[in-house]
């Protein structure tokens, strides 16, 4: 047995081994504070939230890519890792390199802002909501660029495609 060199609790050796001598809670904090202190980790952080939207017209456009985009910017933003979506051949558009994730991600972005285009607002709250989620549109795309440089700044070794495993 192993103690955390900051709480104090007691962890299995291979924990401490695998984390530099912490817990996996004392971990996870080094690790979500180190990533807020990057482009990505401070973009996200302002961007990703949910568009103030009053009405209903353009609720649905959002609400795709908030399901679509949520997993990979949530655990990047969390933890630096998603291996999961390259392991998930079924997911993600069958991604399986961040290039090709980061097109799928975009993808979802431009649907967003073809949704919007394609609905003409009928009065001032949808005119609101429909520059609200433009605005929101823009600046997903500047996190998804952030996304793109963190990842590889984080994995520098990254040699391109994985075999997906079935």
């Amino acid at each position: 047995m192993a103690t955390c060199s900051q709480c104090s609790s007691d962890i299995l050796d291979g924990t401490a081994a695998r984390t530099g001598g912490r817990c996996r809670p004392c971990a996870s904090k080094r690790v979500v504070g180190e990533i807020a202190m990057t482009q990505f980790g401070r973009s996200y952080d302002e961007v990703w939230q949910r568009p103030r939207l009053t009405t209903d017209k353009y609720r649905d456009c959002w609400f795709q890519a908030e399901l679509q985009l949520a997993g990979p910017l949530f655990a990047s933003r969390t933890s630096g890792d998603i291996e999961y979506v390259f392991r998930s051949p079924d997911r993600f558009d069958g991604s399986q390199n961040p290039s090709e994730l980061l097109a799928w991600m975009s993808r979802q972005v431009q649907a967003v802002a073809v949704c919007a285009a394609a609905r003409a607002p009928s009065n001032a709250a949808e005119q609101s909501d429909r520059e609200h989620l433009e605005v929101w549109v823009r600046n997903l795309g500047t996190l998804l660029s952030h996304w793109h440089e963190f990842y590889f700044a984080r994995h520098p070794n990254w040699s391109g495609r994985r075999t997906v495993k079935t």
